[in-house]
């Protein structure tokens, strides 16, 4: 079993409620903030497709170039646990989406079975993280660090489309029968994979 890869956490200078530190991950970042003197979580995370919707129906709102506040809504009757009760769902959604609430976290690198994915002008997000996309047309499928296509067919389909003057690009990524590696994949997605997507991982044994 691996440790995941560390990030350099900001200071909150000498703010008296300090730093909740909750991930770090290849490719994804989280990092949780008691802000505002103690009376909101803030999560600073990388964008998933996953995240906007239940984020928001927890109270989150987004703050552009900051992150994700989340105030209790009944911190003002004096409820001296409404912060942790919030920073819990908080951090169960992080665990959700990303695998991890704090910076240090198990991690393993995985073999995966794709399942047949077919996009339009969209990325591939599995196991917490962006996996492929397409950059420019000619490149093809792209694959973010830690990942490696081991075997399979991956193509990018590209057409224009709707009536003349009014006309846009549709990008489709195919990605069929394909074997992938992952690296650093946190192990509680892994172990809290529903069967079909757990049928598809192989862990990688390591010395």
């Amino acid at each position: 079993m691996r440790r995941g890869p560390r990030t350099h956490v900001h200071q909150v200078g000498s703010h008296p409620t300090g730093v909740v530190e909750v991930a770090a991950m290849e490719n994804n970042k989280v990092l949780i903030l008691r802000v505002h003197e103690g009376t909101v979580i803030r999560a600073v995370v990388p964008y998933h497709p996953d995240w906007k919707v239940p984020a928001e129906e927890i109270g989150g709102r987004i703050l552009l170039g900051v992150g994700w506040d989340f105030r209790p809504k009944d911190l003002a009757l004096k409820d001296p646990t409404a912060l942790k009760r919030k920073e819990r769902e908080v951090r169960a959604l992080c665990l959700r989406i990303f695998g991890a609430d704090e910076e240090d976290f198990a991690s393993v690198d995985v073999r995966l079975t794709c399942p047949e994915v077919r996009l339009v002008n969209a990325d591939w997000y599995y196991l917490g993280r962006r996996l492929a996309f397409v950059q420019e047309i000619q490149d093809g499928v792209r694959w973010t660090d830690g990942t490696r296509l081991l075997r399979g067919e991956c193509t990018v389909d590209s057409r224009f489309d709707g009536e003349p003057g009014n006309r846009r690009r549709v990008t489709t990524l195919c990605i069929q029968g394909a074997v992938i590696e992952v690296e650093g994949v946190p192990k509680y997605l892994v172990d809290s994979a529903p069967p079909e997507v757990r049928a598809r991982i192989e862990v990688a044994s390591h010395a």
